[in-house]
């Protein structure tokens, strides 16, 4: 019985690992500029080494980029921008993968939603590497605002 346990144990915890490892949100330090309202998705090395501010700051984005450790057989550096209201980073802010019946990938990002409105900065990027589906389809953004609990 204990050995039962003990393989339960051990499946359960590399079931969670692998959940949590499946995805990182990533902080590029700016180093990647999203210019417009659409999502970006990074499939490569050439387009990744492309999107690299081209200023004073691209050695250090070189560094930053370089300790990612993307694997672009496995995984897409995938970039939206997220108006919420707030400045810079939403209360409440997850980021998750689902999978659909097909295997199809939806990076899921939540934030509370506000009735704020912060002129300066009022957007945020968001940066993701996220795992390729078994089709090889890229993954999607689903931007999904929370009501706040009730006072």
């Amino acid at each position: 019985m204990k050995i039962i346990i003990a393989l339960f144990a051990s499946l359960t915890f590399a079931f969670a690992v692998n959940a949590q490892s499946e995805f990182s949100v990533v902080d590029l330090q700016n180093c990647i500029a999203l210019d417009r309202d659409e999502p970006v998705f990074i499939t490569n090395d050439g387009d990744l080494q492309a999107s690299i501010r081209q200023d004073a700051s691209r050695d250090r984005c070189f560094e930053v980029i370089r300790d990612l450790n993307i694997d672009f057989g496995r995984q897409v550096l995938a970039g939206t921008r997220l108006y919420t209201g707030y400045c810079r980073t939403p209360a409440g802010l997850t980021t998750a993968i689902e999978r659909d019946e097909h295997g199809n990938i939806a990076i899921v990002v939540s934030y509370l939603r506000t009735e704020m409105s912060c002129k300066a900065l009022s957007f945020r990027d968001h940066w993701v590497i996220a795992p390729i589906a078994a089709n090889r389809s890229l993954p999607r953004f689903a931007i999904r605002p929370v009501e706040p609990p009730a006072n």
